[in-house]
């Protein structure tokens, strides 16, 4: 919600990254606060799966510590290049999945074929 002053109330998201130095990195995330359907901060809300029932108010303690993924777009203005959060989800795990290679695979394979095991033998 805008006020005459110009000024909004929004709901300041403060999420830490991990940068590829291994160093932290925060970005901030301020949906204003509105209640249509249609806005950012409610769909913020049901992305982070914390949408009050009706006539309870909302609890931001459950946002402290909640491990997202985030949506990043940079752009760039007078060459200087800008990196704003568009979107935030709830993370369903905490698991992170290993990016396979050739290698791997190929073990794999090799440790499931079928094909080469004697049944008659067991």
């Amino acid at each position: 919600m805008y006020h005459e002053s110009g000024k909004r109330d929004a709901l300041v998201i403060k999420i830490e990254f991990i940068n590829s130095n291994g160093d932290l990195v925060y970005v901030e995330y301020a949906p204003t606060i509105t209640w249509s359907e249609k806005g950012k901060f409610m769909k913020t809300l049901h992305d982070l799966d914390v949408v009050p029932a009706m006539g309870e108010e909302l609890d931001i303690n459950t946002l402290v510590g909640m491990r997202v993924t985030a949506t990043i777009e940079n752009v760039e203005r007078n060459n200087v290049v800008y990196s704003n959060i568009v979107r935030i989800q709830k993370r369903e795990t905490d698991i992170q999945a290993k990016v396979s290679n050739e290698e791997d695979s190929e073990m794999m394979n090799q440790l499931f074929d079928v094909d080469e095991i004697d049944f008659d033998g067991m």
